[in-house]
């Protein structure tokens, strides 16, 4: 009986060693995704700004321009 429990214990704990390396792939496609959308946002952030600041460039060459 006692051989039989410490069989299922080293079982057990194989299997828990395990767990990480398992995990692991998939928190590595997580981590992109997320970090994939960031930097979609951020990119779509700065060519809004760029737009914008480009657009406010023109507005005040376009006054010094004209004085």
């Amino acid at each position: 009986m006692p051989m039989s429990s410490l069989i299922m214990f080293r079982l057990w704990l194989a299997s828990v060693a395990e767990r990480p390396r398992q995990d692991r792939g998939a928190s590595v496609v997580e981590y992109v995704l997320v970090l994939s959308f960031i930097a979609a946002v951020c990119i779509m952030a700065v060519t809004q700004l760029g737009t914008a600041v480009d657009a406010s460039y023109a507005e005040s060459n376009n006054i010094i321009a004209a004085n």
